[in-house]
């Protein structure tokens, strides 16, 4: 009876060996997804405040272009016709 307590005592050690580095090694991919995950969140958060920005531009620019077409439909303008370059 004894020896087989010894038995299983050792084969537990030995799969303890066996899983050991398995458990430095999940620990290391543990480390490089939170740091990935990380990465990108920042990344994202850059994303969409360039994407807030241009979108504040586009407005401001389409804003510019109404006001432009407004001014060119008014009544009574009149924009004379390009003269041909001088030599």
């Amino acid at each position: 009876m004894k020896e087989q307590f010894e038995q299983i005592r050792e084969q537990i050690h030995e799969i303890r060996n066996f899983l050991g580095p398995l458990d430095l090694k999940l620990e290391g991919l543990d480390y490089q997804i939170t740091r990935s995950r990380l990465s990108f969140e920042l990344k994202t958060l850059e994303l969409e405040n360039q994407l807030a920005q241009h979108s504040t531009q586009i407005a401001q620019h389409s804003e510019q272009i109404r006001q432009i077409q407004l001014f060119i439909k008014m009544p009574g303008l009149e924009i004379p016709p390009l003269a041909p370059p001088k030599n």
